[in-house]
């Protein structure tokens, strides 16, 4: 599932500002105490996998069959103009992130890809900018503490969240704080409505991929962690190396995997 997509899930509204500068609290303390653990992409897997299967379920009894309702309820059209509003949203923070990284240039065509899609796309629910060829980056402050040399820590498993290093869950919460702080603004009902079409929206239109997944898989836990941390490391080193230029960012990202996977598991640590 692309993780550029899922990171933008909300918390709940409701008293929302505390519970942002909780959760901020709480993965900078875990990211101190992971980040100073030993080594290894994998060094929580007992507790990440119970926190996984109860995720799991979740997605299973819950998530799945409202996606599959979603699915027969609203045309493909309608989810694609639903998913290019709610990335168009959060193009303030990926310009953000732009700009902490040093580089301006990314940061320009994030500007242009805001302002085209945002006028001329009617609020983002066309996608302009792709149509004329501007590129699309995906930039996030986990991405941004890995440039500047922040180690990820250990792999977790966060509950509700799914995949995560102690780097990344801090990032999200920086992320989540920022790109939501105009639900300050709304009403609690509809903040919590645009929160939960966008989760509903994305899990939706990944339903098939999901399932071949985990029909695929002999492990799907194995398989989602290492699908993850591969697609944090080309994001971060293929990014830093120009692999695309403007960083634009291909679905096939999510399956991204090096030939050397399992024979070198520090390099995962780099996310």
């Amino acid at each position: 599932m692309s993780a550029r997509r899922m990171r933008r899930a909300g918390w709940a509204a409701d008293g929302r500002l505390a519970r942002e500068l909780c959760a901020l609290g709480l993965t900078l303390g875990l990211a101190l105490a992971c980040g100073c653990a030993a080594q290894g992409p994998d060094r929580f897997e007992r507790a990440n996998r119970a926190i996984f299967g109860f995720n799991e379920g979740l997605d299973i009894y819950v998530l799945e069959p409202v996606a599959k309702g979603w699915n027969f309820a609203v045309p493909d059209l309608v989810q694609t103009g639903i998913d290019n509003f709610f990335v168009n949203l959060g193009m303030p923070v990926v310009m953000m992130n732009d700009l902490l990284q040093g580089k301006p240039d990314p940061a320009v065509y994030d500007y242009c890809r805001l302002f085209m899609n945002t006028t001329v796309g009617l609020a983002g629910l066309i996608d302009v900018a792709t149509a004329i060829g501007i590129p699309q980056n995906d930039e996030d402050f986990g991405l941004t503490l890995g440039h500047w040399g922040v180690p990820s820590g250990a792999y977790i498993v966060l509950p509700f969240f799914g995949p995560s290093t102690p780097r990344a869950a801090f990032g999200m919460a920086v992320d989540a704080a920022a790109g939501w702080s105009y639900t300050h603004f709304l009403p609690a009902y509809a903040s919590a409505s645009l929160r939960a079409v966008n989760l509903v929206n994305v899990r939706a239109r990944f339903q098939e991929d999901i399932a071949e997944g985990r029909e695929a898989a002999l492990d799907f836990y194995v398989f989602t962690r290492d699908a993850y941390l591969q697609n944090r490391k080309y994001k971060l080193e293929g990014r830093e190396r120009g692999d695309r230029p403007g960083g634009a960012e291909s679905e096939d990202d999510l399956y991204y995997f090096e030939d050397d996977l399992g024979e070198d598991d520090e390099d995962l640590e780099t996310e």
